[in-house]
């Protein structure tokens, strides 16, 4: 971690989001998001880093996500995106880490039951399995799977 005496930031937002029923019984809900963000330090003009953006800040990140809900196994399919960002004060080629894109495919159920609702999900998380990290020499896991029960009562 890091203080900076003074910072300035600009960004933008945008979030989209739609449900279509393709019939009686199946829907589909599509959402993309995307942020730009310029968060630069100026603090001081004789700095180096004067203007630079920000440690480990990216300048744009988003993500897309599908799911079809049907009445017998719902399908989802996410892809998170994060742009190169910097691991040093200083915005120079040597200390660029790359952006990545990671995927993620889901499997969902709900049921009821006596009151109770039970929902059933299974993940493959980083369906690509690619390599990347979010902090400079820590990579991040490739493939993975997870398998969650939720009940509410």
């Amino acid at each position: 971690m890091q203080d900076y005496g003074k910072v300035q930031m600009n960004g933008v937002d945008v979030t989209l989001a739609t449900a279509m029923p393709i019939s009686k019984q199946i829907h589909l809900n599509l959402s993309g998001n995307y942020s730009w963000q310029k968060a630069i330090d100026v603090t001081n003009k004789e700095a180096k880093n004067y203007k630079d953006q920000l440690p480990y800040t990216p300048m744009h990140n988003g993500n897309l996500s599908a799911a079809l809900e049907n009445p017998w196994v719902n399908i989802g399919y996410t892809i998170n995106m994060v742009g190169k960002r910097y691991y040093l004060a200083q915005n120079l080629p040597e200390n660029e880490i790359d952006g990545y894109q990671e995927h993620t495919a889901t499997l969902w159920r709900e049921f009821t039951m006596k009151g109770c609702n039970l929902r059933l999900q299974a993940e493959v998380i980083n369906l690509t399995d690619a390599q990347y990290d979010i902090i400079k020499y820590y990579p991040m896991p490739g493939r993975s799977w997870r398998v969650t029960a939720t009940l509410i009562f």
